[in-house]
C-alpha cells in the first residue's frame, strides 16, 4: 500500500552536522496523556540558512511506551523534527548538534513540519520507548529570512496500549552521501550499492531528497553478481515530497523480505539551480524503512 504522509525523515547522525540554536526562554515540556505523548523543546533561537539544533529535555519517560505515529510543529522553515532517548546523565541545553553525540542517541520517531499524525507502522507493529531514559530532540530548519529566529517546536507521539503490539520494530536506513550535484541546470544522476546487514522483515519504506531533486529509485539486485534488478520504490520527486513523501507499507503478513547480503541501489537526480555544488546534507538521497522485529539491534544501516 502506497500513500503520501507527513513522517518526515530520520537523519542519520552523519546528516546532523552543521550550525543549530541556542536555548531561549521556556524550557522544555513532555505532557503524556492516554493517547499521545507531546515533547515541546520550548524557545530555541536559529541561525539563517540550515541549522541542526540538539534539544536536551532534561525529562526522563516514567514508563515504557508504544508508538505508532508522529506528528510535527515548527516555525517557518521548518524541515523536520525527530525524537530520540538517550541513556545519558539527563539536562536542559539546546545547542548546534554534533556527529559523535547522536551516536549514543536511539531513534524513536520523525515529523515533518508540518501534518496528520498518520499511523506509519501497520496494525500489530510499534516503536518501543523504554522506561527511564531522557527523551532528545533534533530540530531541522532551513531559514532563508536572512536572519536568526527564535521557534518553539512540538513533535506530538501518537501511543497505544502495550497489548495491542504483536511486535516491535526498528529503522532500517540506506544513505548515499557521495554525490555532488554540479550547479548550472545539468541534470546529474548518482547510484550506491550497498549490502544488506541482516534478514529483515520490512514494514514501511519511503525516500527522501530535497527540493532539486527530480526522481528516487530504490532497487534490490538480488544476491548474485548477476541477479536481475527488482524496483522496490520509485517516484519523480516533487519539492513538497521533502517533508510529506510517498509511503509504502507492508501488513505483517505480507512483509518486504529482505536477505542479509541482498544488494540494494538507490538512485537520485537533482538538477540544481543554483551557482554553487550541492553536497550531502545540503542535498540527499536516503531510504528510510521500518523492520521487525527488533532484535535490540537497533538502527541498521547499508552505506
Amino acid at each position: 500500500m502506497r500513500k503520501t504522509i507527513g513522517i518526515g525523515i530520520a537523519l542519520t547522525a552523519a546528516a546532523a552536522s552543521g550550525c543549530g540554536g541556542k536555548a531561549g526562554s521556556g524550557g522544555p515540556s513532555v505532557s503524556v496523556t492516554s493517547s499521545t505523548i507531546t515533547i515541546d523543546t520550548g524557545k530555541f533561537t536559529i541561525p539563517a540558512g540550515e541549522s541542526f539544533t540538539c534539544i536536551y529535555t532534561g525529562i526522563q519517560t516514567d514508563a515504557a511506551y508504544s508508538v505508532t505515529a508522529a506528528q510535527g510543529h515548527q516555525g517557518p522553515g521548518g524541515h523536520h523534527i525527530t525524537a530520540y532517548y538517550s541513556n545519558q546523565a539527563p539536562k536542559v541545553d539546546a545547542h548546534p548538534c554534533t556527529d559523535s553525540e547522536m551516536l549514543n542517541w536511539n531513534f524513536i520517531a520523525a515529523a515533518g513540519a508540518e501534518g496528520n499524525a498518520i499511523q506509519f507502522l501497520p496494525t500489530g507493529l510499534a516503536l518501543k520507548i523504554p522506561k527511564g531514559p531522557q527523551l532528545v530532540i533534533q530540530s531541522h530548519y532551513i531559514n532563508t529570512s536572512g536572519a536568526s529566529q527564535t521557534v518553539d517546536d512540538q513533535i506530538i507521539l501518537t501511543r497505544i496500549d502495550p497489548s495491542q503490539v504483536q511486535a516491535y520494530a526498528a529503522s532500517f536506513v540506506v544513505v548515499d552521501s557521495g554525490f555532488s550535484v554540479p550547479p548550472g541546470s545539468v541534470p546529474y544522476q548518482h547510484s550506491l550499492t550497498c549490502s544488506v546487514p541482516q534478514n529483515l522483515q520490512i514494514a514501511m519504506m519511503l525516500g527522501h531528497e530535497h527540493t532539486h531533486g527530480t526522481h528516487f529509485n530504490l532497487s534490490s539486485l538480488g544476491t548474485g553478481s548477476a541477479g536481475t534488478a527488482t524496483v522496490l520504490y520509485d517516484t519523480p520527486w516533487q519539492p513538497s515530497y521533502m517533508s510529506h513523501p510517498p509511503v509504502q507499507q507492508y501488513q505483517m503478513s505480507r512483509p518486504l523480505l529482505f536477505t542479509q547480503g541482498e544488494q540494494l541501489q538507490v538512485t537520485c537526480s537533482w538538477l540544481n539551480d543554483t551557482s554553487a555544488a550541492l553536497n550531502f546534507p545540503d542535498e540527499m538521497c536516503v531510504s528510510f524503512m521500518y523492520y521487525w522485529p527488533d532484535t535490540g539491534a537497533g538502527m541498521q544501516y547499508c552505506m
